[in-house]
């Protein structure tokens, strides 16, 4: 006979989470990335203003050129 148990959900996090504790990099690595993300951040942010800023001028063109 064939046994139709089930893994409890909480063994299957448990595999999941020992796999992928062999695929993390070292602690300082992690320090790093976490270090450099604030900065990170704000050129993202900076980067999102500038796009807004050149939509509206690509917009104001577009607008002169057909007239709208």
């Amino acid at each position: 006979m064939r046994s139709h148990a089930k893994k409890s959900p909480l063994s299957k996090r448990r595999c999941k989470k020992e796999q992928l504790a062999g695929k993390l990099p070292g602690i300082p690595l992690q320090q790093q990335v976490v270090h450099a993300m604030p900065s990170e951040r704000a050129l993202i942010e900076s980067n999102r203003k500038l796009i807004e800023i050149f939509e509206g001028k690509i917009k104001a063109k577009l607008d002169e050129i057909w007239g709208d």
